[in-house]
């Protein structure tokens, strides 16, 4: 009688096994990209930890500020703000730096302008973040992809996706893996960690405290150049 209880439990575990087979890159992303179709704007806390490490040379940088979105006939028109603190070792030298980031796409085309120690620069590039529309689109190009065990951020379940570099995607002697978390329920991204070439970790962004479908002003989407500040083209150089 144990033995058959033992079977028919034992049937029955492989049974539940079988009916969730492991997903696809492309089911995943289906499914995603389908959450994510009711996030018509976003508003979220954004945080940056960057530290890298090169034989004598040492480079650490956090951010903090804001990111918001709002999508428009199928782009993602976005705001991100930033307060940076930026601090780097070499040959016995220090230096620190203290300043902001702004960028704001328009869904085609994305501007910055940094300030540190009082000096602006600003710049025009190709946007390659469609984070409320097709966030894998950005993935796409900074490697293979593939599906990894589901993890939690804070106390949120995520999906977890990983890209691998490889020849074709660029150098990959300066960086290494990297892997998304997604959010269960809503789709949206809550962080991405990245490795270097030595799986050493190097970056952390987390995306926190979301407000889904809240009104955002439009001017606050809308680039206005800093007066007497020229902007660098990087379309020109293939950014």
């Amino acid at each position: 009688m144990a033995l058959r209880t033992f079977m028919i439990l034992g049937l029955t575990a492989s049974m539940v096994i079988a009916d969730e087979p492991k997903r696809t890159v492309e089911q995943l992303e289906n499914e995603i990209k389908s959450k994510l179709s009711r996030v018509k704007s976003l508003k979220a806390t954004l945080i940056i930890d960057t530290e890298m490490v090169f034989d004598e040379y040492r480079y650490q940088s956090f951010d903090s500020g804001t990111f918001e979105y709002v999508v428009k006939k199928g782009n993602t028109v976005f705001r991100k703000e930033l307060t940076t603190y930026e601090v780097s070792e070499a040959q016995d030298k220090r230096s620190e730096k203290h300043g902001s980031h702004l960028t704001i796409s328009d869904g085609k085309m994305s501007f910055g302008v940094r300030e540190v120690r009082n000096k602006q620069t600003a710049y025009k590039m190709k946007q390659l973040e469609q984070y409320g529309t097709d966030p894998f689109m950005e993935l796409r190009t900074n490697g293979d992809i593939t599906v990894r065990p589901d993890a939690k951020v804070d106390d949120h379940d995520c999906h977890v996706v990983r890209t691998t570099p490889t020849a074709a995607h660029g150098d990959t002697t300066i960086s290494g893996y990297v892997n998304y978390f997604f959010d269960k329920k809503l789709g949206v991204l809550r962080r991405y960690t990245a490795y270097g070439p030595e799986n050493q970790q190097m970056r952390v962004v987390t995306f926190s405290e979301f407000k889904i479908n809240e009104p955002i002003d439009p001017e606050r989407l809308k680039f206005k150049p800093p007066v007497g500040v020229s902007i660098v083209d990087l379309t020109k150089y293939g950014n």
